[in-house]
This record gives structure tokens, sequence and C-alpha cells, in this order.
């Protein structure tokens, strides 16, 4: 298996909405950030404007936690 790099927030939105968990919006990702809920790694793209990416193990562990409720 090829190693996954970090997921930018639109993988995980898309992720969420497929799986129906909160996380399907930017704000909602944010949200979830400034809880502790998820771990993000801060960056800027190429614009300057802030954008979060975000492990693939720590996506796993909240859709994990998130469908076990």
């Amino acid at each position: 298996m090829s190693k996954r790099g970090p997921l930018s927030s639109g993988q995980v939105m898309a992720k969420c909405k497929e799986i129906g968990i909160p996380g399907k919006t930017e704000e909602e990702l944010r949200r979830l950030v400034n809880d502790g809920e998820l771990r993000a790694i801060p960056g800027v793209d190429v614009t300057g404007r802030p954008i979060l990416r975000f492990h693939p193990s720590d996506i796993d562990q909240y859709v994990v936690k998130r469908t076990r409720r």
C-alpha cells in the first residue's frame, strides 16, 4: 500500500459527508479542531490563507469514535 500523506480539509469533509458524521463543512471541522476532538496540522496555501491538513490515522480514529456512538 502506498504511504498516505496528510489529507486536505476537502478530503476530510467528503469522508464525513459520506459517512454522515459531523465535519461536513469547513466551519464544523474548525470547531472540532478547536474543541480538541480532532488534531490538525495548521498550514497556509499558496495564496497565504490558513488551511488545515489532517493525519489519516487521526481521521480514522475520529471516524471510529463517531460511528460507535
